[in-house]
């Protein structure tokens, strides 16, 4: 994969949310946590979630700021997508089926970047 600070400005968003998505399943951490302890786990990450989310949503604000700076509003659309990534890293086999980076990249081409591009 290109480093995303030579990558061109149109192929950083759904590269980044690809990249995040599949990190986060595949995190070590994460995947051993949820298979030792899962009850307590998926509480943290569903019932007990929202600072972690708040840290996601200004961290996805950052990422729409640098990819469209021409957006002033990113607050909605940073939560919609930090939700939707929380949503398919923890349930990943339900709907929409994406299960290869590949399949993410497409979805947010798709998908994301007309919302975050657009506006």
């Amino acid at each position: 994969m290109i480093a995303p600070a030579i990558m061109p400005t149109a192929t950083r968003p759904p590269s980044g949310f690809a990249l995040t998505v599949t990190t986060l399943r595949t995190n070590r951490i994460l995947v051993e946590t949820l298979s030792v302890d899962a009850q307590e786990t998926l509480e943290s990450l569903t019932t007990a979630a929202a600072p972690a989310l708040v840290m996601a949503v200004e961290f996805t604000k950052e990422w729409i700021g640098k990819a469209a700076p021409n957006i002033s509003d990113t607050d909605e659309p940073a939560a919609l997508i930090a939700r939707l990534m929380h949503s398919l890293v923890l349930t990943p086999d339900a709907p929409p089926h994406l299960t290869t980076e590949d399949e993410l990249h497409a979805f947010a081409t798709r998908w994301i970047c007309p919302l975050i591009l657009t506006g």
